[in-house]
């Protein structure tokens, strides 16, 4: 299954029980003609992909201390088995409980696919 590096360093990639997927480019939307490079992984029946900005990753309220993707890693881990809305339901309350009530400093943007059994 192809996937473009659109997400590059403004979104962070996490498939097949946890491997981080590297970016290898700038943010979309940074420069008026990017050129991206596209890589493939091969997602088993079954395997989970979430897309996400840096607005979940370094979600903050002291402007120091960030998220970060390992917690977000061990969430995909732990649910990886679980329905799309759950997981999703999931990240935004992880990203909630650690700001503590307070707002979000960037955009949260989340993807999640799974491929079928089939």
């Amino acid at each position: 299954m192809p996937i473009s590096h659109a997400h590059l360093r403004s979104f962070h990639a996490v498939a097949l029980h946890g491997k981080a997927l590297e970016s290898t480019g700038m943010a979309m939307a940074m420069i008026e003609e990017p050129i991206f490079s596209v890589d493939e992984v091969d997602l088993k029946p079954g395997d989970l992909l979430a897309v996400f900005t840096d607005g979940i990753t370094e979600a903050t309220v002291d402007g120091e201390n960030f998220l970060g993707l390992d917690p977000i890693k061990e969430l995909l881990v732990e649910n990886r088995a679980g329905d799309l809305p759950s997981i999703r339901k999931r990240f935004v309350s992880s990203v909630q409980d650690y700001l503590r009530g307070e707002p979000t400093s960037d955009d949260v943007t989340l993807m999640l696919l799974r491929r079928s059994a089939t």
